[in-house]
């Protein structure tokens, strides 16, 4: 991921860091639920920083909300249990301060800790947890007159602001967690995002070329035998996320005389590739999110071409990727951006096929043929979205990938 990213966010969480955890715990009134809210928030922050104007103000609303629910933690596969020959160590037990505030309304207590301890003004706590600023401030004046009939006139609004600081134990407040640990869960959030925007399009995908295909695909067990496929969905599941290189593209996992393990190979192809080119050309992960390429590249029986189209659902920057098996079945240099090409040997010794322009904004566009394998990428500026800057020197370090190659047919 991105140092750029990496380095907002750190200084967010130093600046933040302890006003998201008093409110957590001042919401929820017990450490473990507060964490996990924290938890949940910040990780969440991590994975949408960019796309949202104010990430302060969701996060403090996230973490505040009480459904009866644990905050999601999908990171987590499980709690870890220690066996011990001592009697455990108590959480703290909540002030009577706080045991007040259980006796509040959920809105009602939402309201009062971010304004009195979030330092949210009317107009943003309405817009953060979605209600009316008629109700924000119904709310507060009830919340706020029950709590001083229970212990009397505060007086000022700092007053019962300062009890409130006063009354989160120091377990909350000392964070629980490295900086590491929220940005490691949130890049886990990305990449269970990007698997599931593909993992709908593949089960699309193999719905389609299964019906396309016909009865031939549903050959008895008998005839199958050993060599029968693997089910779909064990191909396209993953173990689990990795934050390391995508790995080379290997050889299919199923019987690749079949249409319906040649309609997976391709599409696994492709998601290999997305990942790779993201990589290079959009490392902080939160630009590109979407795979496309034409029905005639959805099966792979060794010869021809793929091509895999990397996009934004919401930007207007494109990159195309094609990989032909030899130069007979490989697009023309420049047919996508529509300009000519010059062929060009680098001080590597590495001969480029490639357009004068520089950049996705004019339309940039190299072929490379490292083996017996012909790469061509091209990036544009194709819509009215957000662009992404895309200069010729990515497409360059991309290109000459060892991991960009066709899968392997047996």
């Amino acid at each position: 991921m991105g140092s750029g990213r990496d380095r907002a966010f750190d200084e967010f969480v130093a600046r933040e860091g302890e006003t998201l955890r008093r409110c957590a715990y001042l919401c929820h009134g017990d450490v473990a639920p507060a964490r996990d809210a924290v938890e949940a928030a910040l990780a969440k922050t991590y994975a949408d920083w960019g796309r949202t104007a104010n990430p302060r103000l969701d996060a403090l609303s996230a973490l505040s909300h009480r459904s009866g629910v644990p905050a999601s933690t999908p990171w987590r596969s499980q709690r870890r249990i220690d066996l011990v020959d001592v009697a455990p160590t108590r959480p703290p037990r909540a002030s009577m301060l706080v045991r007040e505030l259980d006796d509040l309304p959920d809105q009602g207590r939402r309201v009062l800790v971010l304004s009195l301890i979030g330092g949210l003004s009317v107009a943003e706590i309405a817009r953060g947890i979605e209600i009316g600023e008629g109700d924000v401030e119904r709310s507060l004046e009830s919340a706020r007159g029950q709590m001083d009939a229970r212990r009397g006139a505060y007086g000022s609004r700092g007053t019962l602001a300062e009890a409130l600081l006063r009354a989160v134990p120091e377990a909350m407040i000392d964070g629980g967690y490295a900086l590491q640990s929220h940005r490691a869960h949130g890049r886990f959030l990305i990449w269970a995002r990007r698997k599931r925007v593909l993992g709908l399009a593949a089960a699309s995908v193999a719905m389609v070329t299964l019906v396309v295909q016909g009865v031939g695909v549903f050959q008895s067990r008998q005839d199958l035998g050993s060599e029968r496929p693997a089910p779909v969905a064990s191909i396209v599941a993953s173990s689990g996320p990795s934050f390391a290189p995508t790995p080379p593209v290997g050889e299919a996992e199923c019987d690749t005389t079949q249409s319906a393990c040649q309609a997976v190979t391709a599409r696994l192809w492709q998601y290999d590739i997305f990942d790779v080119a993201v990589e290079y050309l959009d490392p902080e992960g939160d630009y590109f999110s979407t795979v496309q390429a034409d029905e005639d590249a959805w099966t792979w029986n060794g010869e021809g071409a793929l091509a895999v189209d990397v996009r934004s659902l919401n930007g207007g920057t494109e990159v195309s990727i094609e990989i032909a098996s030899s130069r007979e079945f490989a697009a023309q240099c420049g047919a996508k951006t529509d300009r000519d090409c010059t062929r060009q040997r680098f001080m590597s010794g590495n001969w480029f096929n490639l357009t004068e322009s520089s950049n996705a904004a004019q339309g940039v566009e190299v072929q490379y043929v490292p083996y017996d394998q012909v790469i061509t990428i091209s990036a544009s500026d194709v819509g009215t979205g957000k662009k992404l800057p895309i200069d010729r020197g990515q497409i360059l370090m991309l290109i000459q990938d060892p991991r960009l190659r066709l899968p392997a047919i047996s």
